[in-house]
Protein backbone atom coordinates (compact mmCIF):
# COMPACT_ATOMS: atom_id res chain seq x y z
CA UNK A 1 0.00 0.00 0.00
CA UNK A 2 1.47 2.92 -0.82
CA UNK A 3 1.62 6.33 1.05
CA UNK A 4 -1.12 8.69 -0.20
CA UNK A 5 -3.87 5.88 0.92
CA UNK A 6 -2.20 5.69 4.19
CA UNK A 7 -2.70 9.41 4.36
CA UNK A 8 -6.19 8.77 3.33
CA UNK A 9 -7.47 6.45 6.48
CA UNK A 10 -5.39 8.05 8.87
CA UNK A 11 -7.01 11.42 8.46
CA UNK A 12 -10.68 9.46 8.06
CA UNK A 13 -9.52 8.06 11.96
CA UNK A 14 -8.92 11.49 12.65
CA UNK A 15 -12.36 13.01 11.52
CA UNK A 16 -14.06 10.11 13.41
CA UNK A 17 -12.13 10.88 16.52
CA UNK A 18 -13.63 14.40 16.62
CA UNK A 19 -17.23 12.76 16.54
CA UNK A 20 -16.48 10.80 19.56
CA UNK A 21 -18.14 11.73 22.92
CA UNK A 22 -15.91 13.21 25.21
CA UNK A 23 -15.34 12.94 29.32
CA UNK A 24 -16.05 8.62 29.81
CA UNK A 25 -13.47 6.21 30.49
CA UNK A 26 -14.60 4.65 27.01
CA UNK A 27 -13.99 7.80 24.97
CA UNK A 28 -10.43 8.26 27.15
CA UNK A 29 -9.63 4.74 26.11
CA UNK A 30 -10.60 5.05 22.51
CA UNK A 31 -8.06 8.17 22.28
CA UNK A 32 -5.62 6.92 24.02
CA UNK A 33 -5.44 3.66 21.70
CA UNK A 34 -5.56 5.75 18.32
CA UNK A 35 -2.76 7.71 19.08
CA UNK A 36 -0.53 5.25 19.79
CA UNK A 37 -1.63 3.51 16.64
CA UNK A 38 -0.59 7.06 14.92
CA UNK A 39 2.51 7.35 16.16
CA UNK A 40 3.85 3.69 15.58
CA UNK A 41 2.59 5.03 11.80
CA UNK A 42 4.61 8.12 12.46
CA UNK A 43 7.59 5.88 13.89
CA UNK A 44 7.26 3.59 10.32
CA UNK A 45 7.47 6.49 8.09
CA UNK A 46 10.61 8.19 9.97
CA UNK A 47 8.54 11.32 11.34
CA UNK A 48 9.74 11.81 14.68
CA UNK A 49 8.18 15.23 15.19
CA UNK A 50 4.70 14.04 14.03
CA UNK A 51 4.82 11.42 16.18
CA UNK A 52 6.17 12.54 19.56
CA UNK A 53 3.09 15.43 18.67
CA UNK A 54 0.77 12.42 19.15
CA UNK A 55 2.52 11.25 21.79
CA UNK A 56 2.25 14.31 23.79
CA UNK A 57 -1.21 14.93 23.16
CA UNK A 58 -1.75 11.67 24.51
CA UNK A 59 -0.05 12.34 27.76
CA UNK A 60 -2.47 15.39 28.05
CA UNK A 61 -5.18 13.22 27.88
CA UNK A 62 -4.04 10.76 30.16
CA UNK A 63 -2.89 13.38 32.67
CA UNK A 64 -6.30 14.77 32.50
CA UNK A 65 -8.06 11.24 32.49
CA UNK A 66 -6.09 10.43 35.63
CA UNK A 67 -7.28 13.82 37.21
CA UNK A 68 -11.02 12.96 36.91
CA UNK A 69 -11.15 9.19 37.06
CA UNK A 70 -7.90 8.07 40.12
CA UNK A 71 -10.07 8.30 42.86
CA UNK A 72 -13.60 7.84 41.34
CA UNK A 73 -16.19 5.01 42.05
CA UNK A 74 -15.55 3.24 38.64
CA UNK A 75 -11.96 2.85 39.19
CA UNK A 76 -12.37 -0.64 38.79
CA UNK A 77 -13.91 -0.63 35.70
CA UNK A 78 -12.18 -2.62 32.49
CA UNK A 79 -11.84 0.22 30.51
CA UNK A 80 -10.27 2.17 33.32
CA UNK A 81 -8.09 -1.00 34.21
CA UNK A 82 -6.96 -1.32 30.79
CA UNK A 83 -6.15 2.60 30.58
CA UNK A 84 -3.89 2.50 34.06
CA UNK A 85 -2.59 -1.40 33.68
CA UNK A 86 -1.55 -1.01 29.62
CA UNK A 87 -1.75 2.25 28.17
CA UNK A 88 0.02 4.31 30.82
CA UNK A 89 3.28 2.01 31.00
CA UNK A 90 3.25 2.47 26.92
CA UNK A 91 2.48 6.32 27.05
CA UNK A 92 5.31 6.73 30.05
CA UNK A 93 7.84 4.95 28.32
CA UNK A 94 7.30 7.28 25.16
CA UNK A 95 7.74 10.42 27.81
CA UNK A 96 10.96 9.49 27.78
CA UNK A 97 11.76 10.48 24.06
CA UNK A 98 9.46 13.39 23.79
CA UNK A 99 11.44 14.78 27.29
CA UNK A 100 14.71 13.56 25.55
CA UNK A 101 14.30 16.00 22.41
CA UNK A 102 12.83 18.69 24.48
CA UNK A 103 9.19 18.30 24.42
CA UNK A 104 8.21 18.31 28.19
CA UNK A 105 5.98 16.46 29.02
CA UNK A 106 3.14 16.45 31.74
CA UNK A 107 3.86 14.72 34.93
CA UNK A 108 2.46 11.29 35.16
CA UNK A 109 3.69 8.98 37.57
CA UNK A 110 3.44 5.41 37.52
CA UNK A 111 4.96 3.89 40.76
CA UNK A 112 4.36 6.50 43.87
CA UNK A 113 7.72 8.32 44.61
CA UNK A 114 7.09 8.44 48.25
CA UNK A 115 7.34 4.71 49.45
CA UNK A 116 10.34 3.54 51.18
CA UNK A 117 9.94 -0.06 50.62
CA UNK A 118 13.08 -1.79 50.08
CA UNK A 119 11.47 -4.97 49.01
CA UNK A 120 11.99 -6.78 45.78
CA UNK A 121 9.78 -5.49 42.82
CA UNK A 122 6.62 -7.91 42.05
CA UNK A 123 7.99 -8.07 38.77
CA UNK A 124 9.72 -7.35 35.72
CA UNK A 125 6.80 -4.76 34.63
CA UNK A 126 6.52 -3.00 38.20
CA UNK A 127 10.87 -2.59 37.78
CA UNK A 128 10.61 -0.92 34.02
CA UNK A 129 7.77 1.11 35.35
CA UNK A 130 9.67 2.35 38.52
CA UNK A 131 12.89 3.13 36.32
CA UNK A 132 10.67 4.71 33.69
CA UNK A 133 9.50 7.08 36.25
CA UNK A 134 13.13 7.74 37.16
CA UNK A 135 14.41 8.67 33.58
CA UNK A 136 11.41 11.38 32.81
CA UNK A 137 12.01 12.74 36.46
CA UNK A 138 15.19 13.25 35.60
CA UNK A 139 15.19 14.71 32.54
CA UNK A 140 12.25 16.83 33.46
CA UNK A 141 14.96 18.27 36.13
CA UNK A 142 17.45 18.61 33.88
CA UNK A 143 14.90 20.61 31.49
CA UNK A 144 14.29 22.88 34.65
CA UNK A 145 17.66 23.96 35.75
CA UNK A 146 19.97 23.83 32.37
CA UNK A 147 20.34 27.81 32.36
CA UNK A 148 21.20 27.73 36.20
CA UNK A 149 23.72 25.32 35.44
CA UNK A 150 25.75 26.89 32.20
CA UNK A 151 25.81 29.98 33.94
CA UNK A 152 26.50 29.02 37.88
CA UNK A 153 23.34 29.96 39.40
CA UNK A 154 22.14 26.85 40.99
CA UNK A 155 20.22 26.79 44.05
CA UNK A 156 20.86 24.23 47.40
CA UNK A 157 17.30 22.82 46.26
CA UNK A 158 18.92 22.14 42.97
CA UNK A 159 21.51 19.84 44.28
CA UNK A 160 19.09 18.35 46.93
CA UNK A 161 16.86 17.39 44.16
CA UNK A 162 19.62 15.84 42.46
CA UNK A 163 20.49 14.09 45.68
CA UNK A 164 16.72 12.77 46.25
CA UNK A 165 17.23 11.45 42.45
CA UNK A 166 20.21 9.65 43.06
CA UNK A 167 19.06 7.98 46.25
CA UNK A 168 16.09 6.89 44.21
CA UNK A 169 18.09 5.23 41.89
CA UNK A 170 19.77 3.52 44.28
CA UNK A 171 16.70 2.39 45.69
CA UNK A 172 15.90 1.17 42.84
CA UNK A 173 19.01 -1.26 42.28
CA UNK A 174 18.73 -2.53 45.25
CA UNK A 175 15.04 -3.90 44.63
CA UNK A 176 15.50 -4.98 41.24
CA UNK A 177 18.97 -6.89 42.41
CA UNK A 178 16.18 -8.58 44.54
CA UNK A 179 13.94 -9.06 41.74
CA UNK A 180 16.67 -10.60 39.38
CA UNK A 181 17.68 -13.15 42.45
CA UNK A 182 14.28 -14.49 42.91
CA UNK A 183 13.19 -15.05 39.13
CA UNK A 184 17.57 -16.43 38.14
CA UNK A 185 16.72 -18.73 41.14
CA UNK A 186 13.31 -19.76 41.41
CA UNK A 187 12.26 -23.09 42.71
CA UNK A 188 11.28 -26.20 40.41
CA UNK A 189 9.66 -26.61 38.18
CA UNK A 190 11.55 -24.15 36.35
CA UNK A 191 10.02 -22.08 33.51
CA UNK A 192 9.56 -23.30 30.03
CA UNK A 193 13.08 -22.14 28.24
CA UNK A 194 11.19 -19.75 25.81
CA UNK A 195 9.58 -18.18 28.96
CA UNK A 196 13.36 -18.42 30.66
CA UNK A 197 15.24 -16.70 28.21
CA UNK A 198 12.57 -13.90 27.80
CA UNK A 199 12.59 -13.65 31.37
CA UNK A 200 16.48 -13.35 30.91
CA UNK A 201 16.97 -10.96 28.16
CA UNK A 202 14.37 -8.76 30.19
CA UNK A 203 16.66 -8.52 33.03
CA UNK A 204 19.37 -7.88 30.83
CA UNK A 205 17.31 -4.85 29.07
CA UNK A 206 16.60 -3.26 32.65
CA UNK A 207 20.09 -3.63 33.59
CA UNK A 208 21.57 -1.63 30.92
CA UNK A 209 18.69 0.96 31.26
CA UNK A 210 19.61 1.25 35.16
CA UNK A 211 24.15 1.67 34.51
CA UNK A 212 22.59 4.58 32.05
CA UNK A 213 19.79 6.26 34.51
CA UNK A 214 22.63 6.07 37.34
CA UNK A 215 25.86 7.63 35.35
CA UNK A 216 22.73 10.19 34.28
CA UNK A 217 21.36 11.28 37.65
CA UNK A 218 24.97 11.53 39.25
CA UNK A 219 26.04 13.52 35.88
CA UNK A 220 22.17 16.22 36.80
CA UNK A 221 23.82 19.05 37.50
CA UNK A 222 27.36 19.02 35.76
CA UNK A 223 28.43 21.41 33.14
CA UNK A 224 31.13 19.68 31.88
CA UNK A 225 32.19 16.73 29.08
CA UNK A 226 34.70 15.16 31.53
CA UNK A 227 32.45 14.39 34.14
CA UNK A 228 31.50 11.65 32.07
CA UNK A 229 34.85 9.98 32.40
CA UNK A 230 35.02 8.26 36.19
CA UNK A 231 31.86 6.19 34.45
CA UNK A 232 33.59 3.52 33.17
CA UNK A 233 32.82 0.84 34.56
CA UNK A 234 29.04 1.87 34.25
CA UNK A 235 29.71 2.28 30.59
CA UNK A 236 31.52 -1.34 30.37
CA UNK A 237 28.74 -2.92 31.53
CA UNK A 238 26.49 -1.75 29.21
CA UNK A 239 29.03 -2.92 26.91
CA UNK A 240 29.04 -6.18 27.96
CA UNK A 241 25.36 -7.02 28.59
CA UNK A 242 24.50 -5.58 25.16
CA UNK A 243 27.04 -8.05 23.48
CA UNK A 244 26.06 -10.76 25.11
CA UNK A 245 22.23 -10.11 24.04
CA UNK A 246 22.89 -9.17 20.57
CA UNK A 247 24.94 -12.45 20.49
CA UNK A 248 21.70 -14.33 21.62
CA UNK A 249 19.69 -12.79 18.99
CA UNK A 250 22.35 -13.55 15.80
CA UNK A 251 19.87 -15.69 14.41
CA UNK A 252 17.58 -13.40 12.50
CA UNK A 253 19.00 -12.73 9.01
CA UNK A 254 21.74 -10.21 9.09
CA UNK A 255 20.23 -8.13 6.12
CA UNK A 256 17.12 -7.58 8.28
CA UNK A 257 16.29 -4.30 10.20
CA UNK A 258 13.70 -4.52 13.07
CA UNK A 259 11.36 -1.89 14.63
CA UNK A 260 10.79 -1.72 18.21
CA UNK A 261 7.98 0.41 19.53
CA UNK A 262 10.02 0.28 22.95
CA UNK A 263 13.13 1.46 23.94
CA UNK A 264 15.37 -1.48 24.65
CA UNK A 265 19.40 -1.69 23.31
CA UNK A 266 19.65 1.34 21.13
CA UNK A 267 19.32 4.29 23.92
CA UNK A 268 22.03 2.93 26.19
CA UNK A 269 24.28 2.01 23.73
CA UNK A 270 24.33 5.41 21.69
CA UNK A 271 24.67 6.76 25.04
CA UNK A 272 28.00 5.12 25.31
CA UNK A 273 29.55 5.85 22.16
CA UNK A 274 28.86 9.74 22.18
CA UNK A 275 29.78 10.46 26.19
CA UNK A 276 32.21 7.68 26.86
CA UNK A 277 35.33 9.09 25.73
CA UNK A 278 37.30 5.39 26.07
CA UNK A 279 38.20 4.30 22.94
CA UNK A 280 38.16 1.31 22.64
CA UNK A 281 34.65 0.94 24.30
CA UNK A 282 32.73 3.47 22.04
CA UNK A 283 34.23 1.32 19.20
CA UNK A 284 32.32 -1.35 20.62
CA UNK A 285 29.01 0.52 21.46
CA UNK A 286 29.68 1.58 17.63
CA UNK A 287 30.24 -1.92 16.16
CA UNK A 288 27.14 -3.43 18.40
CA UNK A 289 24.40 -0.12 16.72
CA UNK A 290 25.61 -1.28 13.40
CA UNK A 291 24.89 -4.92 13.72
CA UNK A 292 21.63 -4.51 15.66
CA UNK A 293 19.92 -2.64 12.38
CA UNK A 294 17.13 -2.00 14.28
CA UNK A 295 14.92 1.43 14.65
CA UNK A 296 13.80 1.80 18.47
CA UNK A 297 11.48 4.80 18.45
CA UNK A 298 12.95 7.77 17.18
CA UNK A 299 16.21 6.40 17.29
CA UNK A 300 17.75 4.10 14.50
CA UNK A 301 20.77 1.90 15.42
CA UNK A 302 22.49 2.90 12.08
CA UNK A 303 21.79 5.96 12.18
CA UNK A 304 23.51 6.76 15.79
CA UNK A 305 26.56 4.72 14.36
CA UNK A 306 27.48 6.87 11.60
CA UNK A 307 26.47 9.93 13.77
CA UNK A 308 29.15 8.42 17.02
CA UNK A 309 31.70 7.65 14.28
CA UNK A 310 31.39 11.38 13.34
CA UNK A 311 31.94 12.43 16.64
CA UNK A 312 34.32 10.16 17.42
CA UNK A 313 36.64 12.00 14.76
CA UNK A 314 35.49 15.10 15.50
CA UNK A 315 36.64 14.54 19.17
CA UNK A 316 40.19 12.45 18.62
CA UNK A 317 41.27 14.17 15.16
CA UNK A 318 42.71 10.98 13.59
CA UNK A 319 43.68 9.54 16.97
CA UNK A 320 43.20 5.53 17.01
CA UNK A 321 42.20 5.62 13.64
CA UNK A 322 39.97 8.56 13.28
CA UNK A 323 36.49 6.62 14.66
CA UNK A 324 37.20 3.23 12.63
CA UNK A 325 37.94 -0.20 14.28
CA UNK A 326 41.04 0.34 17.28
CA UNK A 327 44.70 -1.29 16.95
CA UNK A 328 44.41 -4.68 18.48
CA UNK A 329 47.79 -4.04 20.16
CA UNK A 330 46.74 -0.97 21.61
CA UNK A 331 47.73 -0.58 25.62
CA UNK A 332 44.78 0.30 27.85
CA UNK A 333 46.97 2.80 29.59
CA UNK A 334 47.49 4.58 26.28
CA UNK A 335 43.74 4.29 25.91
CA UNK A 336 43.57 6.36 29.44
CA UNK A 337 46.46 8.73 28.11
CA UNK A 338 44.65 9.46 25.04
CA UNK A 339 41.03 10.53 26.31
CA UNK A 340 40.19 13.70 24.09
CA UNK A 341 41.13 17.64 26.29
CA UNK A 342 37.73 18.82 27.24
CA UNK A 343 37.72 21.62 24.90
CA UNK A 344 37.67 19.73 21.83
CA UNK A 345 34.17 17.38 22.98
CA UNK A 346 31.56 17.70 21.52
CA UNK A 347 28.94 19.64 24.21
CA UNK A 348 26.00 19.11 21.86
CA UNK A 349 25.05 18.68 18.38
CA UNK A 350 21.83 18.29 15.97
CA UNK A 351 20.98 16.91 12.27
CA UNK A 352 19.83 19.23 9.53
CA UNK A 353 16.67 17.91 10.29
CA UNK A 354 16.98 17.26 13.86
CA UNK A 355 13.60 16.93 16.36
CA UNK A 356 14.55 19.77 18.26
CA UNK A 357 11.00 21.59 18.54
CA UNK A 358 10.19 24.80 16.19
CA UNK A 359 10.16 26.84 19.16
CA UNK A 360 13.53 26.38 20.25
CA UNK A 361 15.06 27.14 16.92
CA UNK A 362 13.36 30.49 15.93
CA UNK A 363 15.77 32.53 16.49
CA UNK A 364 18.66 31.82 15.38
CA UNK A 365 18.74 32.89 11.95
CA UNK A 366 22.53 31.74 11.29
CA UNK A 367 22.23 28.49 12.79
CA UNK A 368 19.39 27.58 10.84
CA UNK A 369 21.34 28.81 7.97
CA UNK A 370 23.85 26.52 8.92
CA UNK A 371 21.04 23.43 9.27
CA UNK A 372 18.83 24.22 5.94
CA UNK A 373 21.14 26.22 3.49
CA UNK A 374 21.88 25.59 0.38
CA UNK A 375 23.53 22.47 -0.47
CA UNK A 376 22.66 20.61 3.35
CA UNK A 377 21.56 17.10 2.85
CA UNK A 378 18.64 15.71 4.84
CA UNK A 379 19.21 12.59 6.62
CA UNK A 380 22.36 12.16 8.39
CA UNK A 381 24.41 13.71 5.99
CA UNK A 382 25.63 16.46 8.18
CA UNK A 383 25.29 17.88 11.76
CA UNK A 384 25.97 21.23 13.42
CA UNK A 385 27.93 20.44 16.59
CA UNK A 386 29.14 22.83 19.07
CA UNK A 387 33.08 22.44 21.52
CA UNK A 388 34.21 24.81 23.96
CA UNK A 389 36.15 26.49 20.75
CA UNK A 390 32.77 27.47 18.74
CA UNK A 391 30.78 26.25 16.49
CA UNK A 392 30.43 23.92 13.84
CA UNK A 393 28.94 22.60 10.39
CA UNK A 394 30.43 19.02 9.81
CA UNK A 395 28.64 18.23 5.87
CA UNK A 396 29.77 14.91 5.77
CA UNK A 397 30.19 12.67 8.26
CA UNK A 398 32.48 10.42 6.88
CA UNK A 399 35.06 12.90 6.27
CA UNK A 400 38.06 13.13 8.72
CA UNK A 401 38.77 16.51 11.02
CA UNK A 402 36.58 19.27 12.33
CA UNK A 403 33.64 20.28 10.53
CA UNK A 404 33.15 24.42 9.01
CA UNK A 405 33.40 27.07 11.86
CA UNK A 406 30.02 28.55 11.87
CA UNK A 407 29.44 32.41 12.44
CA UNK A 408 26.62 32.67 15.00
CA UNK A 409 27.87 35.76 17.39
CA UNK A 410 25.45 37.96 15.44
CA UNK A 411 22.59 36.40 16.70
CA UNK A 412 23.00 37.00 20.21
CA UNK A 413 20.45 38.80 22.01
CA UNK A 414 21.18 42.20 23.74
CA UNK A 415 23.50 43.10 20.23
CA UNK A 416 26.43 44.11 22.57
CA UNK A 417 29.75 44.24 21.96
CA UNK A 418 32.60 41.60 22.43
CA UNK A 419 31.23 39.99 25.17
CA UNK A 420 33.86 37.96 27.23
CA UNK A 421 35.38 36.45 24.14
CA UNK A 422 35.59 33.46 25.23
CA UNK A 423 35.48 30.07 22.72
CA UNK A 424 31.93 29.35 21.97
CA UNK A 425 30.74 32.32 23.87
CA UNK A 426 27.54 33.35 21.22
CA UNK A 427 25.93 29.78 22.85
CA UNK A 428 26.54 30.53 26.61
CA UNK A 429 22.73 29.40 27.67
CA UNK A 430 21.01 32.91 27.20
CA UNK A 431 18.63 31.38 23.92
CA UNK A 432 15.71 28.97 24.19
CA UNK A 433 17.33 27.55 21.07
CA UNK A 434 20.93 26.93 22.52
CA UNK A 435 19.46 25.64 25.76
CA UNK A 436 17.24 22.77 23.89
CA UNK A 437 19.94 22.17 21.70
CA UNK A 438 22.26 21.39 24.41
CA UNK A 439 19.87 19.23 26.00
CA UNK A 440 18.63 17.13 23.10
CA UNK A 441 22.22 15.95 22.64
CA UNK A 442 23.43 15.72 26.40
CA UNK A 443 20.42 13.03 26.76
CA UNK A 444 20.33 11.58 23.99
Amino acid sequence: MGKAPILLHYNRAIQHLYQQKSGSAQSALIHLSSCLLFTCLEFVHGDSKAAMAHVVSGLHILRAFKDHFDNGPNHHHPDIQTIHDDLAPIFCRLSIFSNLIGEVTPVIHLESTDTDDLSAFKSLSEARDGLTDLMNDGMRFVWSITPAKYTGTLTTADIIRQVRLELRTSKWHRRFTLLRSHLTSSPPPPPPPSQQTTIEQGLAILETHFYMAHTFTALLTSNTECAWDPHFAEFANIVSVAEDLVQQRQHRRSDETSFSFEAELVSPLYLTALKCRHPRLRRRAVALLERLRRREGVIDSRRAARVARAIIRIEEGGSHGGGGEEDEEDEEEDAVLLLPAERRRVQFFFEPESVVPDQHRHDNAALQAAQFGAGSSKGPYSIAYKTCEGMFLKKRLEDDGPGEAVDVQSSRSGGGGGGSGAPGDAFGGYKEFDIAATRFSQRL
